[in-house]
């Protein structure tokens, strides 16, 4: 996960963002091996004890008037790690935070089907069928404020993940209520409708994360808590 910086939250959670208001049955997979343990990986050497942890993003596409499910395999990353760790204990805190809107689940496959997975050999959509095991991904997120792992200062990352975290959440002075990817002025971006105080309000951004900080600020502003 190397790029990473305190300005903004995972990418893997923007990109979910994205997907979750592009696609209302988007449903994401933590997946990892059944073989090791979350535990045994983070006590063991790595060459005893290899654990990655990766996402997979399915959802309803339509091409042509076509239907289909299309399934997207994200990064995996080694749990063994503790940078790598650190940061997908934040991913799985987003997650949890989002549950209502996010449909999520942690799911553990016999190790050939991950190593397939992460080789490119083995299509995911291949995988539904298949013997798996459910874990729950709120077990592992720990003392999040206390999350030392990550190369920043944790609390201002917890911050930024907060920060959109309650964007998302019904009840706020300030909801998004839609994103869109789309052209304006011959350039791409992200349409953002949000309401605020009972108003409501659509702008258009060229960075996602840039525009969901920027409304964020304003309802700091006009708002302050």
């Amino acid at each position: 996960m190397s790029g990473t910086s305190a300005e903004a939250p995972e990418p893997i959670s923007i990109l979910i963002l994205d997907k979750s208001f592009r696609h209302s049955d988007l449903k994401v997979s933590v997946v990892k091996a059944n073989n090791v343990s979350f535990e045994n990986a983070e006590k063991l050497e790595e060459k005893h004890s290899r654990l990655y942890v990766g996402f997979i993003l399915s959802y309803t596409s339509t091409v042509n008037g076509v239907s289909f499910t299309k399934y997207e395999v994200c990064e995996f990353q080694r749990w063994n790690y503790d940078k790598c760790r650190g940061y997908l204990r934040f991913i799985f805190y987003f997650l949890g935070s989002v549950r209502t809107k996010i449909n999520c689940q942690g799911v553990s496959f016999n190790e050939d089907i991950i190593d397939g997975l992460m080789a490119c050999r083995l299509f995911p959509s291949t995988i539904k069928g298949m013997l798996s095991e459910t874990w729950f991904i709120a077990d592992r997120i720990g003392h999040i404020e206390s999350n030392y792992d990550v190369e920043i200062n944790s609390v201002e990352y917890l911050n930024r993940f907060n920060r959109l975290i309650r964007l998302l959440c019904f009840g706020s002075s300030v909801t998004i209520l839609d994103i869109e990817y789309t052209t304006k002025d011959f350039s791409y971006g992200w349409i953002i409708k949000y309401s605020c105080n009972g108003e409501y309000h659509t702008e258009f951004y060229h960075s996602l994360a840039t525009g969901l900080d920027d409304i964020y600020d304003k309802f700091i502003v006009e708002n302050p808590s």
